[in-house]
């Protein structure tokens, strides 16, 4: 150290001519610089387009849409959010964090199929059937009893959310009396929403966690307590 000290004292010619250089090369730097209200990020997206003159949505999705999503599928997308919202649920466990979303889920929805055969057979048509499920597959309050010991709450609860539940819903009675579900009549599928994009991440399918902060959570504590939580994990 005495010795940089000594050469810049026994050197000051050489030591103003370095400093007038960096500042040259500063102000010429700051004035080629660019200047953002947010930093240029290039996200890692890939588009994927196949043209498919004169076709129909119906031999799109099923010539090409499917068979790319089966492809590229790695891990299905129910498993995928059921992993997600295990780490979301976890990461609600800090007590650092308050507020953590899914980006990039997609909803989930029961696919209900009949064959245009089976509706004619039964008189039946989809708005009439999407009307019986609608009617079926309900939660209603049903009042409430009063007495000495307080109030009880009365609800038919018929609500089901899963397709095995919707599939045991009575969607046809017959003149001898058997009733007829709607799982005896159709294919009823648990799916998920068709999407135009996904999230890919290193090649496999993905989905993103955004913690967010509040305005009085300690941003250092939240970073600090979610990365130990994913190296502990």
């Amino acid at each position: 150290m005495r010795t940089v000290v000594s050469w810049t004292v026994n050197n000051m010619p050489a030591m103003n001519t370095l400093v007038m250089a960096v500042l040259l090369v500063g102000a010429l730097a700051f004035g080629t610089m660019r200047r953002e209200v947010f930093p240029e990020c290039d996200l890692e997206i890939v588009l994927v387009t196949v043209p498919y003159p004169g076709a129909t949505p119906e031999e799109v999705e099923e010539g090409i849409y499917q068979k790319i999503e089966e492809a590229c599928r790695s891990v299905a997308e129910e498993e995928l959010r059921d992993v997600t919202e295990e780490v979301r649920d976890d990461l609600l466990g800090l007590a650092a964090v308050s507020a953590a979303n899914i980006q990039g889920a997609k909803d989930y929805e029961i696919d209900i199929e009949i064959p245009e055969a089976t509706l004619r057979e039964y008189g039946l048509s989809l708005r009439a059937v999407a009307d019986i499920v609608r009617r079926e597959n309900l939660e209603l309050p049903g009042g409430t009893i009063r007495s000495e010991g307080g109030e009880i709450l009365l609800r038919g609860k018929n609500k089901r959310s899963s397709g095995a539940g919707i599939a045991e819903l009575p969607l046809v009675t017959l003149p001898d009396g058997l009733v007829l579900t709607v799982g005896d009549l159709a294919t009823v599928r648990d799916e998920s929403a068709d999407v135009v994009s996904s999230n890919r991440i290193n090649g496999r399918a993905g989905m993103v966690i955004s913690v967010d902060r509040t305005s009085d959570e300690n941003l250092l504590a939240m970073v600090a307590a979610v990365n130990s939580d994913v190296r502990e994990g």
